[in-house]
């Protein structure tokens, strides 16, 4: 498990069972990772994790990519930035599936307006290119 530490930052955490977790550990990324989401992409062989880059306006969504879960390499490009119409003001929280080449995103945005939508947007990892593969 990966979670968002409130000294900043990232940390990680194992459990067999569910119950019983080892002690945290600091992961090696820049930056200080917000609502973030980590899975391991068999297809490409690497963690990768989808992070909002500040809790502010105009906030970014960010991917990093990681051969052991715990040193990261951030992709230079945000995924998702705001944008001109009901995301506006912020990118906020995203979940994210890759199957067959494709990442799938769905995710939460502000607009300037106040109101909170839910949008979903995808790319192929060939156009995505890739910090550490």
């Amino acid at each position: 498990m990966w979670m968002a530490s409130d000294a900043g930052g990232v940390v990680h955490t194992t459990s067999e069972d569910g119950v019983n977790w080892s002690a945290l550990q600091r992961v090696g990324i820049d930056g200080t990772p917000w609502h973030l989401n980590v899975a391991y992409v068999e297809g490409a062989s690497q963690y990768w994790m989808l992070f909002v880059d500040s809790p502010l306006a105009g906030s970014r969504l960010k991917l990093a990519t990681s051969e052991d879960g715990l040193a990261w390499d951030i992709h230079p490009t945000p995924l998702l930035a705001p944008g001109s119409g009901w995301d506006d003001e912020r990118i906020y929280r995203a979940s994210f599936l890759y199957d067959d080449g494709r990442l799938r995103v769905w995710y939460s945005a502000r607009s300037s307006a106040g109101q909170w939508h839910v949008g979903y947007s995808e790319a192929m990892k060939r156009d995505l290119d890739l910090p550490g593969g």
